[in-house]
């Protein structure tokens, strides 16, 4: 295990890209709820929105829904003027 931990790159371990849990922490901590994902469309790629307290807070878009989710989260932290 260490050999292989030796072979990746610092900043693959230290850069963090999970977008969505940044932000259901953020929605806990700061206004009690969770984060809700919508998605919009999907003809020809994945577009999604994310709301708080029912509110939209991020939207974006990528080639799955994952990745279209995760842009969302990106978005309303960066909105939120979160360090991401």
């Amino acid at each position: 295990m260490t050999k292989l931990l030796n072979k990746i790159p610092d900043e693959y371990l230290l850069e963090d890209t999970n977008y969505k849990d940044k932000l259901l922490k953020y929605c806990q901590c700061t206004y009690k709820t969770q984060p809700v994902y919508k998605l919009l469309s999907s003809i020809t790629d994945f577009k999604a929105e994310v709301l708080i307290s029912e509110k939209c807070a991020g939207e974006g878009s990528g080639s799955t829904k994952k990745e279209a989710e995760q842009m969302c989260a990106k978005n309303a932290l960066t909105i939120f003027g979160v360090k991401i």
